[in-house]
């Protein structure tokens, strides 16, 4: 909530938020404001009679573009501090070419139609362009709630594209960590195999979070706001506990994964490299989740077990893409249908 309001221009109130210069006012029940853009308090003070007189604020209506719409949902992304801004503005670049300039009332089931095949035509996959349309129609939704247009238009969206199913070998797996001359990145691939864990979530890791006595890692970085994508804490292997006890001894920053006494931001060009080397045609790092996950069903583990290593809320969502790894999988329903089978052929 903006707080200690400081001027005034009508119901337009100035205060602060987080740190920011905001405007905020109210219309109907429903609070509203927006971020002035401003350093200092007299810098503020002007934006906001610019905001009043109406040369910075754009009127609610069926003409209001998108472009309106989608800085208004930014500025308001921004005021609560979430962490998906920046990946919102990237997603914008290719989005504002088609909709920026249109009124939102003009947004057809055609046009996003259009749009779609356009950046299926530029080589765009077929997930990325779901998840920009989808941010699309987030935004128009949120300009409709918050008064800035009539109605949301309905904004279409392709087909769910299949969830990509790749996992290793335990022989790729080898390859892989031999191929991987880099020391920093031997300890991702080894790190993302026994913990199960995302990309980004071994990227941060610090050694904070990793207790070498207890053989535990904490991957939930508690800095960070909470994202539907949890989090879990693992056990260490022997595998793991190796790598983990020589790093740190070498260890010149608080991040586990680092590289010329710095945090390694990326491990694009290394992995692919590396890929080359082990002879591997094609694999992402998410694909070492798939592969734990995958080898430990096989194993016989517990779902419910393996839904919390990989930090899902519902085990319903590990059976539903790993089950089939399971050594029981269907087993008794195949049985029934041999017996059946052989009774009528008999």
């Amino acid at each position: 909530m903006a707080q200690s309001k400081l001027y005034s221009v009508g119901k337009y109130s100035l205060g602060r938020l987080k740190g920011r210069w905001v405007v905020t006012w109210r219309e109907g029940r429903t609070r509203r404001r927006y971020d002035l853009h401003a350093s200092t308090q007299e810098e503020a003070k002007r934006a906001l009679e610019r905001f009043a007189r109406g040369q910075a604020v754009v009127q609610a209506g069926p003409a209001t573009t998108v472009q309106a719409v989608w800085d208004a949902y930014i500025a308001d992304r921004e005021l609560e501090g979430r962490k998906s801004v920046p990946i919102l503005k990237f997603n914008w670049r290719a989005l504002r070419t088609t909709f920026a300039g249109l009124s939102a009332s003009k947004v057809t089931k055609q046009l996003c139609r259009d749009y779609a095949d356009a950046r299926r035509a530029a080589g765009i996959a077929e997930a990325t362009i779901l998840t920009e349309l989808r941010r699309l129609r987030t935004a128009l939704i949120w300009g409709a709630a918050n008064k800035m247009i009539p109605e949301a238009p309905q904004v279409w969206l392709p087909v769910e594209p299949r969830a990509r199913e790749r996992w290793l070998t335990e022989d790729e797996v080898r390859s892989l960590i031999d191929a991987a001359v880099s020391p920093h990145l031997r300890l991702f691939i080894i790190l993302a195999l026994a913990t199960a864990g995302r990309k980004e979530a071994i990227l941060g890791l610090t050694w904070a979070r990793v207790d070498l006595d207890r053989r535990l890692i904490y991957l939930d970085d508690p800095t960070l706001d909470r994202t539907s994508k949890g989090r879990a804490t693992v056990p260490i292997n022997d595998m793991a506990l190796a790598a983990l006890t020589s790093a740190k001894g070498a260890s010149l920053t608080p991040y586990v994964i680092e590289y010329a006494q710095g945090r390694v931001a990326s491990i694009k060009t290394a992995w692919a490299a590396t890929l080359s080397r082990a002879g591997i045609e094609h694999a992402t790092p998410h694909d070492l989740r798939r592969t734990a996950a995958s080898w430990m069903v096989m194993a016989g583990t517990p779902i419910e077990q393996v839904a919390r290593y990989l930090g899902h809320s519902s085990p319903r969502t590990t059976w539903k893409v790993y089950g089939k790894f399971a050594p029981d999988y269907l087993r008794t329903a195949s049985e029934a249908v041999s017996l059946d089978l052989r009774r009528r052929i008999g």
